[in-house]
């Protein structure tokens, strides 16, 4: 309740007069909070896997819904793969790759958006709100070696820089000489 009163230009003070009103927090949109998948390597917010129907588990702030996902190829926008959701209401909401459907060897976005108990949706949804992952890379075929610098078996005797080229994104883990 605020109380308030009016004065004239002559300093007539007026009868004082009340409003009341009610203010209620507005229920706020979902956030993903993270996103996992099994089994798969996550470097600079980017997954890769070689599951070709990997589970994509996602974690809200709040218990929310799912209210559509898919999996859209960067390369080629028209192949989309709608995801199922496991369950609704809760946190995590795991998403499958449907049964029918095996994912190409490709980098895919996710897209998806929730609802939270109340009907708020999402403010954005993935790709653009923050803790959504920037691709979910599948690749089911190992790397090959392009290059090793130096070659021919030379022995060397100093310290000397050793170059190993692939023909896709490798992550070493360990090497052996």
């Amino acid at each position: 309740t605020i109380s308030y009163y009016s004065q004239d230009p002559s300093k007539n003070v007026g009868r004082v007069k009340t409003v009341s009103f009610d203010a209620t927090r507005t229920p706020s949109s979902p956030i993903v909070v993270g996103v996992s998948i099994p089994g798969s390597n996550s470097i600079n917010n980017k997954f890769y896997t070689s599951n070709i129907r990997p589970a994509i588990t996602v974690n809200f702030d709040q218990a929310s819904s799912i209210t559509f996902a898919n999996l859209v190829n960067k390369a080629s926008s028209l192949e989309i793969i709608p995801l199922d959701p496991s369950a609704s209401s809760t946190t995590p909401i795991e998403l499958q790759v449907p049964v029918t459907a095996s994912l190409k060897n490709a980098e895919y976005s996710l897209e998806l958006n929730a609802q939270n108990t109340n009907g708020v949706r999402m403010a954005f949804g993935c790709p653009d709100e923050d803790g959504c992952p920037d691709g979910i890379v599948i690749d089911d075929q190992e790397p090959e070696i392009l290059s090793i610098s130096p070659s021919g078996g030379i022995i060397i005797l100093d310290l000397t820089p050793i170059s190993i080229t692939f023909n896709e994104d490798v992550n070493l883990d360990t090497i052996q000489l």
